[in-house]
């Protein structure tokens, strides 16, 4: 496993709440006289786990292939549940993580894996296009309401339904992102 320095890590372009004061109070406070910072310091952080993963899901710290591996156990592990629940019939994106680990251990070809992956960016657009009709129909439902309802009544129900969404949402990025970096600090520390 590679390890980096504050200078590597600002060269990667990290967000502007992550300057380099804020990294080198973050490379001591994990790794103490240290100047390099390895993948089990970045892991054990305490900074928000999608900040984490940004770092180390990088080659200067995995391979392709050990990335390659975390891909497929965050389909299996976090995202395949969710797509199985809202589509339960579509097994595009199944056959394309089956492809890629033939790939991985050469019994496919090339030209399988992007036929696999090209259906399940096909199934990904589907989704994505039935989620953005389900949000018209939404919205022309609010729309439809509005007439009805008082405007600052509406205000407040639609901030405090996009409150909670954000909330939850967040929750969720946080849980999945969290246990992404205790897989990778588990299996490639």
């Amino acid at each position: 496993m590679g390890t980096m320095t504050v200078d590597g890590i600002m060269n990667l372009g990290p967000c502007d709440e992550y300057t380099r004061e804020r990294m080198e109070e973050l490379r001591k406070t994990q790794c103490g006289r240290r100047k390099n910072i390895t993948m089990k310091d970045i892991l054990t952080s305490a900074v928000p786990p999608e900040d984490r993963l940004w770092l180390v899901l990088r080659n200067e710290f995995l391979t392709d292939k050990e990335l390659q591996e975390i891909a497929i156990w965050c389909w299996e592990k976090i995202a395949r549940p969710i797509w199985e629940k809202h589509y339960p019939d579509d097994k595009r994106p199944h056959k394309a993580v089956r492809i890629k680990k033939l790939w991985m251990k050469g019994t496919a070809t090339d030209d399988e894996l992007s036929a696999a992956r090209y259906a399940a960016l096909d199934a990904a657009g589907y989704a994505a296009g039935y989620a953005a009709r389900d949000a018209a129909l939404a919205a022309a439902r609010y729309a439809a309401l509005d007439t009805a309802l008082d405007a600052a009544g509406y205000a407040a129900w639609d901030a405090a339904r996009d409150a909670a969404r954000a909330a939850a949402w967040d929750a969720a990025l946080d849980a999945a992102g969290a246990k992404i970096c205790r897989h990778i600090l588990k299996k490639y520390n």
